[in-house]
This record gives structure tokens, sequence and C-alpha cells, in this order.
């Protein structure tokens, strides 16, 4: 409110709406991660990333179908009560299974201890939403709208296939925290040689599809988005690399290391905006998927060599490991 008139009046009221859904959104958050360390992974995942964009889409249709026309503001405000709704519905049921299986018991506080972590976690997060997010905000300071829109529908197109990225992190990742404290390095590499082949082979499929029938699935937005597409390709590239290296992030987090974590993408947000800073004016929306991607690519490809060097682990796909992957897959589930 108090920066209103250095804001485009457009930008405005999506904006504030955005700002209210934050505590929601951080209200799930929050249940998803309780749920994950408890393994409950339909509570941990089908209100956020299943009921949450099927109740927007749903609100959006029911928009259309009685003739309301849905702008930017109402769509915002649809993806608030979506939030609303994933937040209420999962609280439910995460406190539910918290009562059945946490036992009554005085709590122990370690309030200095977690108040450390968390400021490491809570950094590289901050640098995290910087490097995959500083690209839209500064398309929005240096284009007009339509750029914008035509830049987030490739990077959400292309982001499809970092689901499969993400669904493997998820299950991973305390994994590597358990083989760190009782396995061997040994396991720990079969491990991650397997986690790396369940995410990139697969990733390669999807993007090579998306690259195929990028131009259809752009244009679904309408003819004006085709522009996207040499972007999308950029964003196909950058995560694929991401997927080459695996969850080197959560290798490093989980066993101790977060630090380097923190300054690898500490780095690689500054070199981002810098890129973007000098991309942008020049090649428009492709200049920005340069900038985002390969800094992405260069934190992912930093951190490797980190996970080499901190805990002797290769993090890199190789065209082998069928028994790994196999091991992987079964450990997982």
């Amino acid at each position: 409110v108090l920066f209103r008139p250095r804001i485009e009046p457009y930008y405005f009221m999506p904006f504030l709406i955005g700002l209210l859904t934050v505590p929601t959104t951080a209200a799930l958050n929050l249940m998803e991660t309780t749920a994950r360390a408890f393994g409950w992974m339909r509570a941990a995942f089908v209100p956020g990333y299943i009921a949450r964009p099927l109740f927007l889409m749903a609100a959006v249709f029911a928009m259309v179908r009685l003739g309301l026309h849905p702008d930017a503001i109402a769509t915002v405000w649809a993806l608030a009560a979506a939030c609303l709704v994933g937040a209420a519905g999962q609280a439910y049921v995460v406190l539910r299974g918290l009562k059945r299986t946490v036992p009554a018991a005085e709590p122990a506080r370690h309030a200095k201890h977690w108040a450390a972590i968390s400021l490491s976690f809570v950094t590289i997060d901050g640098f995290r939403q910087v490097l995959e997010n500083s690209d839209m905000l500064m398309i929005g300071r240096m284009l007009d709208p339509s750029s914008v829109a035509a830049y987030y529908a490739a990077v959400r197109t292309g982001g499809l296939i970092a689901f499969i990225y993400f669904a493997v992190v998820a299950l991973a990742a305390p994994k590597f925290a358990k083989i760190h404290i009782a396995g061997t390095r040994e396991e720990m590499q079969r491990f991650v040689t397997g986690v790396i082949q369940l995410m990139f082979w697969p990733s390669l499929l999807a993007a090579i599809a998306l690259a195929v029938l990028g131009p259809y699935a752009l244009s679904l937005f309408g003819m004006d988005f085709a522009e996207g597409y040499p972007s999308l390709i950029v964003v196909l590239l950058g995560l694929l690399i991401r997927s080459a290296t695996g969850p080197v992030e959560y290798m490093l987090n989980m066993t101790g290391y977060h630090s380097d974590t923190m300054w690898v993408y500490g780095a690689s947000a500054a070199i981002c905006i810098g890129l973007n800073l000098l991309l942008i004016p020049a090649l428009g929306i492709v200049g920005a998927a340069l900038s985002a991607y390969a800094a992405i690519a260069m934190a992912s490809i930093w951190l490797s060599f980190l996970v080499k060097s901190r805990l002797g682990i290769t993090a890199f796909v190789v065209p082998l490991g069928r028994k790994e992957t196999r091991a992987a897959a079964r450990e997982i589930a």
C-alpha cells in the first residue's frame, strides 16, 4: 500500500490479494512437511498439489460457465480460496493423525539449536526464491504484461518435468540422513546413483515430449503465447541439467553441510540477477530464461562437486545402474 504509486495499477490488486495468501501458503507448507516427517504421503501432497489446483480450476470454470469472464483479480481471489480450503483440510487430517500417533508428553525445547539451524534454512530458501522468481519480477519491471504472461506460460509448461524431480526428492531425502548415520559410503553411493536414474531418464523423456508438443501446449493459452517457445526450450535444458546431478542440495542439507548450500545459492542468486539485468534488455524473455536456468544449472553442478568433496559421493547421471535404480526404488517404496 505504501508503494502503490510505484506499482503499475493492473498489478496492484492481484499483488495485494496474493500477499493475503502468504499465511495460508505457510500453513500448507508446515502441514506438508509435518506429514512428510511421519511418512503420511497422501496427507502431505494431496491437499496442496492435487486438491488446491483442482479447486482453483473448478472455481475459474464455474466463473466462465456463469458468464463472468474472470480476470486476473478474480482468478487470484479463487487461488486464495483454494489455498484456504487446502490448508483447512490438510490441517484437519494432519492434526488428527498427530493425536493418534504422538503420545502425550512434556515437550523438550532446544530453542537456540533450532533457531541457528532454521536461520540457515530460511536463508537457503530465500536465495532459492530469488533464484527461481527474480526473472519473472524483472520481466514485469522491464517489459510489458504480455511478455510476463508468455514467459510465465513457458516456465510453467516446462516446469511440468520438475514434478518428477520433486516426487523422487520428497521420498528420497529422509533416506540420505538415515544412510549417512547408519550406513556406509558405498551404500550411499548406490542409493544416490539409483535416485538419479529414477529422476533423470523419465525427465529426459518428458522434456522431449514437451519440446515436441511445446507450440501446441503454449497455443492453449492463446496464439500470442507461442513467442514463449524458445524460452520453454531453455527451461527444459536447465531442468534436465538439474536432474542429471540429482538431489545434491538435499544430500548436503540432510548430512550437515547446509552452509555449503547457502553460499552456493547466494552466489547463484546474485549471478542470476546480474545476468537478468544484462540479458533481458537485449534478448527479452529468452534472456530471462537463459539467466535463470543457467544460474540454476550452475548451482546444481557446483553442489555436485561439493557432494564429491564433502561426502565422497559422485552425483551425476551415468547410463548404467539398473540394479542401483531398482534398489533405490525399493528403498523409497
